[in-house]
Parts: structure tokens; C-alpha cells; sequence
């Protein structure tokens, strides 16, 4: 059920900054078959931050999201461009006591999802690593500061985004928590490795298998989806993304990979646009609507005449092709039975240049009595 929302009334803690538009074009990527750009991603989380996450959460979990726009502004330079991301956290008052941090990424036009967890446990195990040295072996998975990688499509390409994700949190915990306590942000190179060396030793960093989408433009439904069963902890969601431990046999009933179906995936897409109708003027929608109406009406009628011209085309072509067939003359019995060629084999004019009707090609063509038609080998 989606909660009642007063579209003239901005939810608390809203600031102008996360505005995020949605236009009509961006409304028409939520139906079926369609992939969900920026927009329809950014509104959701917003949403979900602001709307839902009270519901879910008890209001001293410290949460932060990133827009979808931080990762790729990250990896503008190798490593990482940590200067052009440095004040995307100014409003944030510290990262580093948020329990919970989701960064959406889209990559060659593939969504995925990252989510950090427990970066308010790192002040007390930086201290204690500094004396000891020691890891986090003994600690419970659910309390280690971790990098979950969620790939609806190949998890094997978090081998790349989470070690930039972790650099990210090194550089960032060096501004916030040893430059700008030096005069001049001045900080010994002996400082810099140490931290670096700490949190990629101490930062766990994991690929679970999450539920595998089965087309190419489902993705950024399978990221928010992550998102929203994260935050509620659907039948344990949670725990089951940090469990993963590697090569290791998991639990069954640890494992992500049927953490939710499609079915559930198609019912996000109606919610989300049910959410985005319900801060929008009744007169609006309707008006989106019908000229959403008129525009189906418009491809199904452009499809209808497509289909008659091709039909036509065929007919004339079956046409003639009978029509040279009767013209022709079977071979003399005086030819030679080696030189016969079998009609199969003779060159047609719908093949390309020198390829035999009865071989496979770039372009086929299948005679029959009732069938002629080109077809991609």
C-alpha cells in the first residue's frame, strides 16, 4: 500500500537540494519493457529517505544515500577524483556515523548497487587496530564494517568497484578526521599509508549473489528493489548480505539469490508510478495519460501498415518467383548428370552476391510454396 502523501507539504528534513524532477518522458520509462534512467532512480530514493525509511527504521539509525551521479564523478581520474566529491558529503554532518550508506551506480548502462555498512564502528576500531594491529576476525559480521556489491546481472564487476569505494572512504576520512584537525591540513605521509593501510585491511569487502534479473532493462528496478528490502530487512535481507563469506558453503536460507521474483520486481514498477500520480495534479495525470493512449495508438497503427506493406511484399515476391519457375526448363537428358545443379542449390536473387539459396549466410531466403522471407543466420 502506498502511504498518503500531501504534494503540498515537503516531508521533514527535505531541503531544496533534493529536489528531483520527473517529466512525462521519465514517467513513460516505467512501463513494462522499459529501462529506468537517473531520474526514476534519484525521485525513488529520495522517496524511500524520506517517505518510507521512517517506517522502517528507527529514527537514530544514521542513514545516508548518494545520488546516482557520485560514483561515476569518483572515478573521473585513476584511483579516484576524491577533489570533485569532496563536498558531496558537507551536508552529511560525519559519514563516518552513519550506520547504513547506499551508493547507486550506473555503468555502461547497467545499474548496480553498493552499500556500506557500519562505518560508526570505525573511530573505536581505528584506536584499537592502531594499538594491536589486529583485524576484525573476531568480530560478528553483522557489526564489521563492510562494502556490499549488489549486481542483478554479473557480480564479478564489483572486482572493480570496491576497491574504488573503499579508497573513497580512506581519502574522505583523511579530510574529515586528519586535515581539518591539523593546522594548514597538514598530515605526515607516515599517517596517510597507516590509514590507507587500515582501511583496506579492516573493511570487509563482499560480492553476494542478489535475485538475477532475466532481461536487459530490469536493473535499475533490481537496485531499488535491494534498497527497499535492505531497509525494511525482508525476511532478513540484511543479515543475509553481510553472511556471505566468500568461498565458503553458505546456508541456504542465507543465501540473496531468491530474496525476492519477478513478480515482485513488476510490482515495483506499478508502485513507483502510483507514487509519482499521487504528488502530481489529477489533471496532469490524466493528460499524461491520454496522450500516452494516443501515442500507443499511434505505434499500433504504424505497426498495422508496416505489416501490411511487408505482407505485400512477400506476395509479390511469391508471385514472381512462381512465375519464374514456370518459366523455366528442366535440363536436357543429354546434359550431363554432373553438371545438374539442384534447384536448392542455384542462386536466388534475395541471397547476397554469389551465396547459394541453400546455404547459410548473412541473409537467408527459405522458397516453399507458402513461404518466402529473409531471416538473419
Amino acid at each position: 500500500m502506498i502511504p498518503a502523501v500531501d504534494s503540498t507539504q515537503s516531508p521533514p528534513g527535505w531541503h531544496p537540494r533534493d529536489r528531483v524532477e520527473v517529466t512525462s518522458e521519465d514517467r513513460a520509462r516505467l512501463q513494462r519493457g522499459c529501462y529506468l534512467n537517473d531520474s526514476i532512480v534519484d525521485f525513488f530514493i529520495k522517496f524511500m529517505e524520506f517517505v518510507l525509511l521512517p517506517e522502517f527504521l528507527p529514527e537514530t539509525t544514521p542513514v545516508f544515500f548518494f545520488s546516482s551521479f557520485f560514483f561515476g564523478r569518483l572515478r573521473c581520474s585513476t584511483p579516484i577524483d576524491y577533489a570533485g566529491v569532496q563536498r558531496w558529503t558537507n551536508h552529511a554532518e560525519d559519514l563516518f556515523s552513519k550506520q547504513f550508506v547506499f551508493i547507486p551506480i550506473c555503468d555502461s548502462h547497467h545499474w548496480s548497487l553498493i552499500i556500506v555498512t557500519n562505518l560508526n564502528k570505525l573511530s573505536r576500531l581505528f584506536r584499537a587496530w592502531l594499538e594491536s594491529k589486529r583485524g576484525t576476525e573476531s568480530m560478528d559480521p553483522s557489526e564489521v564494517p563492510t562494502v556490499v556489491y549488489l549486481d542483478s546481472l554479473s557480480p564479478q564487476r564489483g572486482n572493480d568497484f570496491l576497491p574504488v569505494v573503499v579508497s573513497y572512504l580512506a581519502e574522505e576520512w583523511l579530510f574529515r578526521k586528519e586535515r581539518l584537525s591539523n593546522p594548514g591540513n597538514h598530515v605526515a605521509e607516515s599517517r596517510l599509508a597507516l590509514v590507507r593501510e587500515f582501511f583496506k585491511k579492516v573493511i570487509r569487502q563482499i560480492k553476494p549473489k542478489p535475485p538475477q534479473q532475466k532481461n536487459e532493462y530490469d536493473c535499475g528496478l533490481y537496485l531499488l528493489r535491494s534498497i527497499l528490502n535492505f531497509l525494511r530487512n525482508t525476511d532478513g535481507f540484511r543479515q543475509r548480505c553481510v553472511a556471505f563469506r566468500g568461498r565458503n558453503p553458505i546456508p541456504k536460507d542465507a543465501q540473496l539469490a531468491h530474496a525476492y521474483r519477478e513478480g515482485d520486481i513488476l510490482e515495483l514498477r506499478e508502485y513507483i508510478r502510483q507514487v509519482i500520480d499521487n504528488l502530481t495534479e489529477p489533471e496532469v495525470v490524466k493528460q499524461i495519460e491520454k496522450d500516452e493512449a494516443e501515442r500507443d495508438d499511434r505505434v499500433a497503427s504504424y505497426r498495422e501498415r508496416d505489416m501490411k506493406e511487408i505482407d505485400e511484399e512477400i506476395m509479390a515476391a511469391v508471385q514472381a518467383d512462381s512465375l519464374r519457375d514456370s518459366l523455366s526448363f528442366p535440363p536436357s537428358e543429354s546434359q550431363p548428370a554432373a553438371s545438374r545443379q539442384d534447384p536448392s542449390e542455384m542462386n536466388h536473387p534475395g541471397c547476397d552476391d554469389g551465396e547459394a539459396g541453400g546455404a547459410v549466410g548473412a541473409a537467408r531466403v527459405f522458397r516453399g510454396p507458402h513461404r518466402l522471407f529473409k531471416a538473419k543466420a
